[in-house]
């Protein structure tokens, strides 16, 4: 179940830079110090696909002043947690793909 109070805000950022990094390829150089941002595992697209859709929901808890997690580990259980994981991991080959061919 997803559990809003274990998740770190420090992480948030974590993955929203290194979102930001594939998304518009800003300061890569410096973000990473030399890491080859061309090649990923599938468990690395599959983990950040699932940490996007943590950060997401913890932004909108965020802006609601939800205090726990517990609705959003019910309405993204199952079915639904696959279905925006497999979006958000297109969208990531996507990116990469794109920043690849650049």
């Amino acid at each position: 179940m997803f559990q809003m109070k274990q998740f770190k805000p420090q992480l948030a950022y974590l993955i929203l830079t290194w979102m930001n990094v594939l998304i518009i390829g800003q300061s890569q150089d410096n973000f990473l110090k030399g890491v080859n941002m061309k090649s990923y595992t599938n468990q690395e697209i599959n983990d950040l696909a699932g940490s996007a859709l943590d950060v997401a929901c913890s932004f909108i808890q965020e802006q609601l002043n939800v205090e726990t997690g517990d609705l959003a580990g019910l309405f993204f259980s199952g079915n639904r947690k696959e279905i925006i994981e497999s979006i958000f991991e297109s969208y990531i080959r996507s990116e990469i793909g794109a920043k690849n061919e650049a």
